[in-house]
């Protein structure tokens, strides 16, 4: 009978083994389960980093583009206000000749423009035309 409870010992703790074994294998898969979710958000959070880079470096080509038409639309309304008083950078040409028509809002809501073939030689205008890019050529140089 000894043999035979040594026996039943034996397969008691071999089906033991077989049931850690199993938990064991189904952990393992588990961690490799969550091991891939780590990578799959690891990729997805570098995808939104550099998303948000390129979010950041547009703001900043926008807030740069901003900061030129503010200040093109001060130098309008300050040119409107006493155009003699207008600082004219250094540079400047002293008359252009517009290429292309040209024309916008300015801040006090007022509609500026000018037709292409215009000849520009206030030099309040010269210095908005061509701080906002408008397509010219020199005719006189400043």
């Amino acid at each position: 009978m000894a043999e035979a409870d040594q026996i039943a010992a034996d397969l008691a703790l071999s089906e033991e083994i077989a049931a850690r074994d199993a938990t064991i294998a189904g952990l393992r898969q588990q961690v490799a389960q969550r091991d891939q979710t780590i990578s799959d958000h690891s990729d997805l959070i570098a995808g939104q980093a550099a998303t948000i880079e390129q979010t950041r470096v547009g703001l900043s080509a926008a807030e740069q583009k901003i900061a030129a038409l503010e200040a093109a639309a001060a130098a309008a309304a300050a040119a409107q206000a006493d155009p003699d008083a207008v600082p004219v950078p250094e540079g400047t040409p002293k008359e252009i000749l517009l290429t292309s028509p040209h024309g916008f809002i300015d801040a006090g809501g007022v509609n500026r423009f000018w037709p292409a073939g215009t000849r520009v030689n206030k030099p309040a205008e010269v210095a908005l035309l061509v701080g906002r890019k408008a397509e010219h050529q020199v005719t006189i140089a400043g």
